[in-house]
Parts: structure tokens; C-alpha cells; sequence
């Protein structure tokens, strides 16, 4: 109902919402996203376009549409207070609560059955649900951070037309939300101006959502920066220094200025919304440009490519071959997470794991040394009752423009971009690169191009020394393009 806001002829927005009311309504013709659990969200959408409507046929002095609104205003308060259509924890349940205080504000005590003190509460609940303590998402995605935080600019906003106990405790909490997004932003923003596209997240963050969370910020006195100023290019290009944020959901970025060196590293699960296969996975931006890639994210898609997207045969990660990962769900006990974080003068090295292998450990450790512009790469698969034999197939998802090839005897590739960087890998087993084209979402979010996946398949054996593969990038080769085939 949104897009009726556009249209001037009332007669028009009359006849329409006459045809929903008849079809929904009368007929009482089966719909899912009408008053099923399926359309939680448009529920609290159209409440809140519906009393738009209303009111401009109230000033408008047009009695038969306003009553005809109202009709449709009371049934859809039958539908969004119906708990089998409210997530607990889910943004689209705190949209449900937003809407229905913006009901009440509305009319008050003209509706006896709304529970004021019981929507505030649930809301609480979901808010804490939905945010860890330091207000970043559970979601594993950065779009999901933005949007999250938007919400809750829009639940500040009606609280605060509200007299209650708790407004203060709602300030305190969206303020750290705030913080936390504004941090994520400044952290995930590469110099091309795009973010990296961790889990379900677009290239490029929504400017109303941007806007939202600004204006709270300022309300709200966080003495961050302002979004504006969380450009790359204003922000750090002209810092010789190096940024490292270690989050509480999952996730470790590193930014070293001087050396250009722009790392993402990602590991955990606080929940199954909008969580890709992603663990262990990473992106590195170099001289600026991006070399190691995610996919993205095909939200515009069919749904075969989207699971294609979500997989991790489809992440800069390693698995095990003819092993699938269990579906994500969130567990007390740490099913992913990063293990540590350290960062010396010379070194930063950043280790995490995850059990989505029945069975199985798989274990990443990322180092980088500052001196001399070396990154290793380090993969192991610890096993609970035996040695572990098999295939290990350890995946770098190049960015579009980044071409590669490979020296003859297969040990070493080479990355060609801004600057040229050698991969090789140092292993006793037996082992083969090969290279598959799949797809990749660009910044529009709904073109899909292609690009390609360097693969490094290594052979286990019971009689191997080790069960795990050490991978070199230098950054700074001696050799030349000429250098490879």
C-alpha cells in the first residue's frame, strides 16, 4: 500500500482499497502475506498506510472512505495482534510492536484491546534478542546492522511521544546500537566506497537508513563520528596508522593505512537470519583495490541461486570434501567463533573455528607480518576420534577484474592486480589448483556477474605427517608478470 501516497485522485485510492477490503475481507480469499505469519511484516506496514489514508480522507471530509478505512484498520488490528504472527527476536516483530504504538498514539482508548505495558515489554525483549550487550546484530550481516539500527530509530522515536518508566533504558540501549553501527560502517568501508559483503549484505548501505541512524546519533549526543565523515577517504587516507576492531558477533577487520592492507575475517553464529556459510571466510583489499572476495549477496535472485550463494563451496574458505555443513542455527555452546585476536608491532594474527561439521574442527589462522608484507594462511582439521583422510579444498574467491595464473609446476599462483600477489602453498600432501567461474552480485544488487575461484584441492592420507595446509600470499614479489604462464 505504500506506493498509494503517490496517487492524488482519492476516488482511485478509494476503489483500490475497496477491491482489498472485498477480496480479504468479504471473500475472505486465502492469502499468507494478508494475515498469516508469512506477512508479519506488510501487516505492520499497511496498518500504518492505512492511517495515512485515513487521515487524508479525513481532512478531505469523505465519510464513505473513511469508513471504509476503518474497516480495513480493525481487521488488520485483529491480524497484528494475533501472536501466531509475532517473532520473538526478529526485526519483523519489532516492527509489529512500532506499528501498533504508533496505533495507540493514533487512538488511544478508542481500541480497549491494546496492551500498552505488554507491547513495551515485548519490545524490550525482542530489542535484546535482536542486539547483543554492545548493540551489534545477531544477524552476521552488515546491510541487516544498518537496517536493524534504523528500526530502532523509528522505535525511539515513537517511545518518545510516550510517557513510561522505561524510555530511559530504551535511549541507553539504541544509543549503543548507534555506536556499534557507526563503528561496523567506518570498519567495513573499503576505499572504493563499497562495504564487504558479509553475509546477507548488499555493496552499498541504504542512504535513508544512513540518515535515520545520523539524526538519532545526534540526538542521542554519541560523540562518534558523523556518518558523512566516515568516508575512507576522509577518515584515513591520510593516517599513518592501522585500525583493527575485534566485534563481539563474529567478525575481525583490520586496516593498516601505511601498507594498505585491508582485511575482513569472519567466524561466528548468533543466529540462522541472513547467515551465510561464511565461517572462516575472508576479504583483503590491497593498494585499495579488492582482491579476495564474497560473492554477495542475491536477495533479487531465484532460489536455487541464492542457496547457491549461501554455500560454502562459494565463500574464500576451506571445507572438507563430500562433507556438507548442518544448517545454521544458533547453539549456546560456540559452534563458530573467533578464537583470538593479537596484534604486535610485527604481527597480527587472527585465529577462529567452527564445528559445522559433524565430527569435525576446522581451524583458520591468519597472520600477517607488517615488516615484510606477508600474509600465511593457515587451515587445519582437527578430528575427535581419529586421524582425519580425505580432500580438503580450500577456496579464494577473486574479484572481478583480478586476473591469475599459475607457475608449471603448480605450487604457485599469481593474482594479478594493484600490486601483483604470489599464492603458493606449503604442504607434504599432494595437492592441485584448479579455477571454476561462478557468480557474483555487483553493487546495483541485482545485476549478477561472474568471476573466478581459485581452488586448492589437498590430499589427506592416514600417513600424513599433517592434517592441515599452510598457504603464503606476498604481497611484495620479486618476480614479474613475464614470470608466470
Amino acid at each position: 500500500m505504500r506506493w498509494l501516497r503517490g496517487v492524488k485522485d482519492e476516488r482511485k485510492v478509494f476503489l483500490i482499497l475497496k477491491d482489498f477490503y472485498d477480496f480479504h475481507v468479504i471473500r475472505k480469499r486465502k492469502n499468507p502475506y494478508y494475515s498469516d505469519l508469512r506477512g508479519d511484516h506488510t501487516i505492520s506496514i499497511r496498518i500504518q498506510e492505512l492511517i495515512f489514508n485515513l487521515d487524508r480522507f479525513i481532512y478531505s471530509r469523505d465519510v464513505d472512505s473513511e469508513e471504509l478505512c476503518m474497516g480495513l484498520i480493525k481487521e488488520e488490528l485483529n491480524n497484528i495482534t494475533d501472536d501466531k504472527n509475532y517473532r520473538s527476536g526478529h526485526n519483523h516483530g519489532l516492527m509489529m510492536d512500532i506499528a501498533l504504538l504508533k496505533f495507540y498514539l493514533r487512538f488511544n482508548s478508542s481500541f480497549t484491546n491494546i496492551d500498552l505495558p505488554n507491547i513495551i515489554n515485548r519490545a524490550w525483549s525482542t530489542l535484546n534478542e535482536m542486539f547483543n550487550k554492545d548493540g551489534y546484530t545477531r544477524e552476521h550481516s552488515i546491510s541487516y546492522q544498518v537496517y536493524n539500527c534504523a528500526i530502532c530509530c523509528d522505535l525511539i522515536e515513537v517511545m518518545s511521544l510516550l510517557d513510561n518508566d522505561q524510555n530511559s533504558d530504551f535511549r541507553k540501549f539504541c544509543g549503543k546500537i548507534v555506536e556499534a553501527t557507526k563503528n561496523i560502517i567506518k570498519f567495513s568501508t573499503r576505499k572504493n566506497g563499497e562495504i564487504f559483503a558479509i553475509g546477507d549484505s548488499h555493496r552499498h548501505l541504504d542512504s535513508k537508513d544512513i540518515l535515520k541512524i545520523e539524526n538519532l546519533s545526534n540526538k542521542l549526543n554519541i560523540s562518534n563520528s558523523s556518518l558523512e565523515e566516515l568516508n575512507y577517504n576522509k577518515t584515513l587516507s591520510d593516517i599513518n596508522s592501522e585500525y583493527l576492531l575485534e566485534s563481539s558477533c563474529g567478525f575481525t577487520v583490520y586496516n593498516n593505512i601505511k601498507e594498505e592492507i585491508h582485511l575482513f575475517f569472519t567466524c561466528g553464529m548468533y543466529s540462522g537470519n541472513h547467515k551465510q556459510n561464511d565461517e572462516l571466510s575472508f576479504c583483503l583489499d590491497l593498494n585499495g583495490d579488492p582482491v579476495i572476495e564474497d560473492p554477495g549477496f542475491a536477495g533479487y535472485a531465484s532460489w536455487d541461486k541464492l542457496v547457491s550463494f549461501n554455500s560454502e563451496a562459494r565463500h574464500s574458505t576451506f571445507s572438507l570434501a563430500g562433507h556438507s555443513w548442518n544448517s545454521p542455527q544458533y547453539s549456546a555452546s560456540p559452534v563458530s567463533r573467533i578464537v583470538s585476536t593479537n596484534n604486535t608491532g610485527e604481527v597480527l594474527c587472527v585465529t577462529g573455528e567452527h564445528k559445522r561439521i559433524a565430527g569435525h574442527t576446522l581451524r583458520r589462522r591468519i597472520s600477517i607480518n607488517k615488516n615484510n608484507n606477508i600474509i600465511n594462511i593457515l587451515d587445519s582439521v582437527i578430528e575427535e576420534n581419529s586421524r582425519f583422510a580425505g580432500l580438503t579444498e580450500h577456496r579464494f574467491v577473486l574479484h572481478p577484474e583480478a586476473e591469475w595464473s599459475a607457475l608449471a609446476n603448480g605450487g604457485l599462483i599469481a593474482i594479478h592486480g594493484n600490486p601483483l600477489v604470489e599464492l603458493k602453498i606449503l604442504s607434504e600432501s599432494p595437492y592441485k589448483w584448479d579455477a571454476e567461474t561462478i557468480d557474483y552480485v555487483s553493487r546495483d544488487r541485482k545485476s549478477i556477474l561472474s568471476t573466478t575461484m581459485v581452488v586448492c584441492r589437498v590430499e589427506h592420507t592416514l600417513q600424513s605427517c599433517r592434517t592441515d595446509a599452510l598457504f603464503c600470499m606476498d604481497l611484495r614479489p620479486k618476480l614479474v608478470k613475464t614470470d608466470y604462464q
